[in-house]
């Protein structure tokens, strides 16, 4: 998915398009990557939005490390150390 998104990007940088439906972050890693953050517009409201999730196999008893994930996940948003992230590589803020 990351290969097409980023010939997309391209696309769009060179005017060869006016408009591509992406995720939020991929889009806004890609654009980083390519110095390019100040070179495209996020439509406001998005044209939809689709929650993501992490799945785990049901192959193997993993409702411990489900408990733990969450539990980090949780402290993470709290502390900000999820948004530190998702700055960090994408330098998008909250929406």
């Amino acid at each position: 998915m990351g290969q097409q998104q980023r010939s997309q990007l391209k696309k769009l940088l060179a005017n060869r398009v006016d408009l591509i439906p992406s995720s939020r972050y991929m889009i806004l890693f890609l654009a980083k990557q390519l110095n390019a953050l100040d070179k495209i517009e996020e439509l406001v409201p998005a044209v939809e939005s689709v929650p993501t999730y992490v799945a785990f196999s049901k192959k193997k008893e993993f409702s411990d490390v489900i408990a733990k994930y969450n539990r980090t996940l949780s402290a993470m948003k709290l502390d900000e150390t999820y948004q530190k992230i998702i700055y960090k590589y994408t330098a998008a803020t909250r929406k």
